[in-house]
Protein backbone atom coordinates (compact mmCIF):
# COMPACT_ATOMS: atom_id res chain seq x y z
CA UNK A 1 0.00 0.00 0.00
CA UNK A 2 1.18 3.55 -0.34
CA UNK A 3 0.13 5.16 2.74
CA UNK A 4 -0.13 4.15 6.53
CA UNK A 5 -4.05 3.23 7.33
CA UNK A 6 -6.10 3.48 9.95
CA UNK A 7 -8.83 1.34 11.12
CA UNK A 8 -11.27 4.31 11.19
CA UNK A 9 -10.12 4.67 7.68
CA UNK A 10 -10.64 0.52 6.14
CA UNK A 11 -14.37 0.69 8.26
CA UNK A 12 -15.73 4.37 6.18
CA UNK A 13 -13.76 2.59 3.12
CA UNK A 14 -16.19 -0.90 3.76
CA UNK A 15 -19.32 1.13 4.67
CA UNK A 16 -19.34 3.23 1.55
CA UNK A 17 -18.32 -0.18 -0.45
CA UNK A 18 -21.55 -1.92 0.77
CA UNK A 19 -23.23 1.32 0.34
CA UNK A 20 -22.32 1.24 -3.60
CA UNK A 21 -22.48 -2.04 -3.76
CA UNK A 22 -26.23 -2.37 -2.85
CA UNK A 23 -26.72 0.76 -5.41
CA UNK A 24 -25.13 -0.97 -8.23
CA UNK A 25 -27.36 -4.42 -7.54
CA UNK A 26 -30.34 -2.21 -6.91
CA UNK A 27 -29.83 0.13 -10.49
CA UNK A 28 -27.98 -2.73 -11.65
CA UNK A 29 -25.47 0.02 -13.15
CA UNK A 30 -22.30 -2.28 -14.19
CA UNK A 31 -19.62 0.97 -13.94
CA UNK A 32 -20.84 1.30 -10.20
CA UNK A 33 -20.41 -2.43 -9.98
CA UNK A 34 -16.92 -2.18 -11.37
CA UNK A 35 -16.08 0.68 -9.37
CA UNK A 36 -16.99 -1.38 -5.84
CA UNK A 37 -15.02 -4.15 -7.36
CA UNK A 38 -11.52 -2.11 -7.32
CA UNK A 39 -12.75 -0.81 -3.56
CA UNK A 40 -13.31 -4.10 -2.08
CA UNK A 41 -9.47 -5.41 -3.47
CA UNK A 42 -8.55 -2.43 -2.32
CA UNK A 43 -9.87 -2.82 1.46
CA UNK A 44 -8.31 -6.68 1.46
CA UNK A 45 -5.30 -4.95 0.77
CA UNK A 46 -5.63 -2.44 3.57
CA UNK A 47 -6.59 -5.13 5.84
CA UNK A 48 -3.81 -7.77 5.11
CA UNK A 49 -1.48 -4.62 6.17
CA UNK A 50 -3.05 -3.82 8.87
CA UNK A 51 -3.82 -7.36 10.26
CA UNK A 52 -7.95 -7.07 10.57
CA UNK A 53 -9.74 -9.92 9.72
CA UNK A 54 -12.46 -8.82 6.87
CA UNK A 55 -14.46 -11.08 8.50
CA UNK A 56 -14.98 -8.69 11.34
CA UNK A 57 -15.86 -5.73 9.65
CA UNK A 58 -19.50 -5.08 9.84
CA UNK A 59 -20.72 -2.11 7.92
CA UNK A 60 -23.19 -0.09 8.77
CA UNK A 61 -25.35 2.57 7.06
CA UNK A 62 -24.61 5.71 9.20
CA UNK A 63 -20.74 6.11 8.65
CA UNK A 64 -18.85 9.19 8.80
CA UNK A 65 -16.33 10.33 5.42
CA UNK A 66 -14.24 12.23 8.34
CA UNK A 67 -11.67 9.36 7.88
CA UNK A 68 -11.10 9.28 4.62
CA UNK A 69 -11.13 13.13 3.66
CA UNK A 70 -8.51 13.01 6.84
CA UNK A 71 -6.12 10.51 5.20
CA UNK A 72 -6.45 12.60 1.79
CA UNK A 73 -5.60 15.67 3.11
CA UNK A 74 -3.07 13.94 5.76
CA UNK A 75 -1.21 11.98 2.79
CA UNK A 76 -1.32 15.04 0.40
CA UNK A 77 -3.46 12.97 -2.34
CA UNK A 78 -4.59 14.67 -5.07
CA UNK A 79 -7.62 13.54 -6.56
CA UNK A 80 -8.51 13.19 -10.54
CA UNK A 81 -10.47 15.37 -11.89
CA UNK A 82 -12.84 12.58 -13.78
CA UNK A 83 -14.14 14.93 -16.35
CA UNK A 84 -10.95 14.96 -17.75
CA UNK A 85 -9.05 11.95 -16.57
CA UNK A 86 -7.36 10.85 -20.37
CA UNK A 87 -6.18 7.18 -20.83
CA UNK A 88 -2.62 8.19 -19.97
CA UNK A 89 -2.73 9.64 -17.18
CA UNK A 90 -2.82 6.59 -14.71
CA UNK A 91 -0.65 4.29 -14.45
CA UNK A 92 -2.86 1.07 -13.29
CA UNK A 93 0.29 -1.33 -12.62
CA UNK A 94 1.12 2.00 -9.52
CA UNK A 95 -0.27 1.60 -6.60
CA UNK A 96 -0.70 5.70 -5.92
CA UNK A 97 -2.22 5.79 -9.08
CA UNK A 98 -4.88 3.16 -8.41
CA UNK A 99 -5.58 4.90 -4.83
CA UNK A 100 -5.94 8.03 -6.06
CA UNK A 101 -8.24 6.18 -8.94
CA UNK A 102 -10.79 4.94 -6.61
CA UNK A 103 -10.76 7.82 -3.46
CA UNK A 104 -11.36 9.62 -6.98
CA UNK A 105 -14.05 8.08 -7.97
CA UNK A 106 -15.36 7.73 -3.96
CA UNK A 107 -15.32 11.58 -3.73
CA UNK A 108 -17.11 12.20 -7.10
CA UNK A 109 -19.88 9.75 -6.08
CA UNK A 110 -20.47 12.08 -2.83
CA UNK A 111 -19.77 15.45 -3.85
CA UNK A 112 -21.81 15.25 -7.60
CA UNK A 113 -25.17 16.72 -7.19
Amino acid sequence: MVFPKTNEYVFTLCCIHKMLYDKSRETKDQTLYLITVMILKYIKKACDELGIDTRTLAPTEMFDLAPMYTYIRDNQIHLYNLTTLADGDMDHTKDADVERFILSHISYIFTRR
